[in-house]
């Protein structure tokens, strides 16, 4: 007899009869990976390549190929040093922050890439944290991209990250802007020192990397504008001890724009004066 069922513990527990008579299980933290996990042993089944669990295991410990954690972080860097869009050193920075959190650290790193069911693959995504569901769904859409591109370099023949609902999440709430009141209150709340670059990003939408890259001929007091032309952002040293600034461009064509403000009184509002690296310091009041 198969089936799924929940334990005293709160985990859920697949089993079956094997064709040798015998009775299996395994035991996962959700019932979806458990599902997965009966499916899988059970397709096994039916095509006639199941092995036993003693079998399996005396099979990985033979040396392997390419494994899931070096392919992924070969994708990766190659993402990087394409020659066709190659993705910003900052956003290959935080694909290999990703697989270490989220995949390093797990056995599936350590699986043969050509082995790898669409079962290991639930067991990994529904054993993360439930609190972190922003950071799973981003890890495994990563990971799903990984395999769709070893699908198309010929090392695999379909994508076992196929699994309904583990990307990203929807959001909860709706974002909610801040009041002209509320906006006021905020920055009257704000030391003296950064008061003139939080009024850019309430008035302006600025992110902090792009206030942060602003020069003085990126403001026009009179038009009451400010041009992005670069941004600041951070990014690891080579040994992942510490993190950096770097002054890049933007990582599309929108976000090198001109933005307006909101503040009606922009022009007598702040005068910016140069300093180091990374554009400008904001040491003058806003009246």
């Amino acid at each position: 007899m198969a089936g799924v069922r929940k334990l005293p513990s709160g985990s859920w527990q697949a089993r079956y009869v094997g064709p040798d008579g015998r009775r299996y299980s395994k035991t996962f933290t959700h019932k979806l990976g458990a599902d997965y996990w009966l499916t899988s042993e059970q397709r096994a089944v039916s095509l006639e390549t199941w092995t036993t669990p003693k079998e399996r295991a005396a099979a990985s410990s033979r040396p392997k190929g390419l494994t899931v954690g070096q392919h992924a972080a070969e994708e990766v860097a190659q993402r990087g040093r394409r020659s066709s869009k190659p993705l910003k050193a900052t956003t290959i920075d935080n694909y290999a922050k990703l697989l270490r959190l989220t995949l390093d650290v797990t056995p599936l790193s350590r699986f043969e890439l050509a082995t790898v069911t669409r079962a290991d693959v639930a067991e990994w995504r529904w054993a993360m944290p439930e609190e972190r569901a922003t950071l799973n769904g981003q890890a495994y859409s990563l990971l799903h991209s990984v395999f769709a591109e070893a699908v198309r370099a010929g090392l695999i023949e379909t994508n076992p990250a196929t699994l309904k609902g583990a990307g990203k999440p929807q959001r909860r709430r709706e974002q909610r802007a801040l009041t002209a009141d509320q906006a006021r209150a905020y920055l009257d709340a704000a030391h003296v020192k950064w008061r003139a670059a939080l009024l850019i990003m309430v008035t302006a939408g600025l992110r902090i990397g792009e206030v942060l890259a602003l020069h003085v001929d990126d403001l026009d007091l009179d038009r009451g504008t400010v041009t992005v032309r670069a941004t600041v952002t951070k990014v690891s040293t080579a040994d992942h001890r510490r993190r950096e600034r770097v002054l890049q461009a933007p990582k599309t064509a929108a976000a090198r724009r001109t933005q307006c403000t909101s503040c009606p009184n922009f022009p007598p509002c702040a005068l910016p004066a140069p300093t180091g690296p990374f554009g400008v310091s904001w040491g003058v009041a806003v009246p």
